[in-house]
């Protein structure tokens, strides 16, 4: 007889179809909630210190809330399961090209695109940032964000959805929680309508391209971690000067985004039987399921 399994104690890449939903919603539910204490925070400390406790909360909300809901809905095995892709380095080492020279290509080619529209170009153009500067912001992008966005919310939607609409999902969501800075003190003075237009394009562009690098490595989050960190590094190398660089720049993703769905489209818009990259720890599972009992 075939052995059947509960979603107890299993990663979060084996849930059951009837769970990804709640599952989903209960990790939206602590990633928003979790959002909304560092933002009061925020507002009742000070309002205006971007380098507070509150921030570095906001901050890792994502996978703050994926650790979370991971350990709750399949205990330690699920951390284990949630974390263990991080370690998913034997890839080819053209995709290390990938994530970190791309982002600098984009930036470069954004600013070179920039010069003769007469947008205010940096001076200097490169810049060697501070390490204490720098760090903060890689940690919090990779480590603080992409467990939950890729590691742990796209497999789960890649379930239900294919790698196209899934991704579309997490970077509308990845877009919105970026401009939380709205509602602080100031905000929408700071926050101008070319800088929302801009985060929703780059972002969408880029949870797209994302999703086809975790995908692609089979499930690798280290890639995905590193490009999200080789873009914050190209940013902070290439700072743009003016808004309209950075629009050039989420345009330039935009385009970096139709060329994979285009390349892939077959790939990208299907709905297998199993959705996701067929990780080791996917491969293990289905058989311990499929397989008949002695």
């Amino acid at each position: 007889m075939i052995e059947q399994k509960s979603n107890i104690g299993m990663p979060p890449n084996s849930v059951e179809p009837s769970a990804i939903g709640p599952c989903l919603l209960a990790w939206a539910g602590a990633f928003l909630g979790l959002s909304a204490l560092g933002l009061l925070i925020f507002l009742l400390t000070d309002g205006k210190d971007f380098s507070s406790p509150a921030i570095i909360l906001i901050g890792f909300t994502p996978s703050l809330a994926a650790l979370a809901i991971a350990s709750l809905w399949f205990g330690v095995r699920g951390i284990r399961s949630l974390l263990r892709p991080i370690g998913k380095w034997k890839v080819g080492w053209q995709w290390y090209a990938l994530v970190l020279l791309g982002p600098l290509v984009l930036m470069f080619l954004a600013h070179i695109i920039s010069s003769p529209l007469g947008i205010a170009q940096p001076q200097p153009w490169v810049v060697i940032p501070a390490l204490g500067s720098t760090l903060g912001p890689l940690i919090a992008g990779s480590l603080g964000e992409e467990i939950g966005w890729r590691g742990f919310a796209q497999p789960l939607l890649q379930k239900r959805y294919s790698m196209f609409w899934a991704s579309i999902i997490i970077g509308i969501l990845w877009s919105t929680w970026h401009l939380w800075p709205i509602l602080a003190p100031n905000g929408p003075v700071h926050i101008t309508p070319p800088d929302v237009v801009q985060t929703y394009v780059r972002l969408i562009s880029t949870a797209v391209i994302y999703g086809w690098i975790y995908n692609k490595t089979g499930g690798s989050l280290l890639l995905v971690m590193l490009a999200h960190a080789g873009h914050n590094i190209a940013d902070d190398i290439l700072p743009p000067a003016a808004e309209g660089t950075a629009l050039i720049m989420a345009f330039l993703y935009l385009v970096a985004a139709i060329a994979v769905v285009l390349t892939i489209r077959a790939q990208i818009f299907s709905r297998p039987k199993e959705n996701g990259p067929r990780t080791e720890a996917s491969k293990v599972q289905q058989r311990s399921v499929t397989e008949p009992t002695p």
